[in-house]
């Protein structure tokens, strides 16, 4: 039987690398035709919330809606980044521009919280 990481690396792996390079190009086209790996990652979520692919996954979806302006991909990032913040992660692993979105999502459940930036950003 295969393990958690076992099941994630691969995808993660990729999905991680595309993502980075994206984000240092500022292209967010370089996401597209990822979908495979994201879907896997996605089934890895459902019955518990893992930081490091929520904020891959997070990332994944805000760039793809840079591209494709698909709402769902804009939720997802923002339910995604909601977990990965009350998960007690740091805020500054979040894109900026999606701030201002986070701080409503996450004001009824900043008090779970003691990660200070992130009360600071619902305060």
């Amino acid at each position: 039987m295969r393990g958690r990481d076992g099941r994630r690396g691969a995808p993660l792996a990729a999905l991680a690398a595309r993502v980075q390079e994206a984000v240092r190009t500022r292209d967010p086209r370089l996401v597209l035709g990822m979908e495979r790996e994201a879907r896997e990652l996605t089934g890895l979520l459902r019955n518990r919330f893992d930081p490091e692919v929520g904020e891959i996954l997070g990332w994944y979806h805000w760039l793809r809606f840079a591209v494709t302006d698909r709402p769902s991909d804009a939720d997802a990032a923002l339910s995604l980044f909601t977990a990965f913040l009350l998960s007690g992660r740091p805020v500054e692993n979040v894109p900026d521009d999606l701030l201002p979105n986070l701080a409503g999502a996450v004001s009824g459940q900043a008090g779970a919280s003691t990660e200070p930036a992130l009360l600071d950003l619902v305060l």
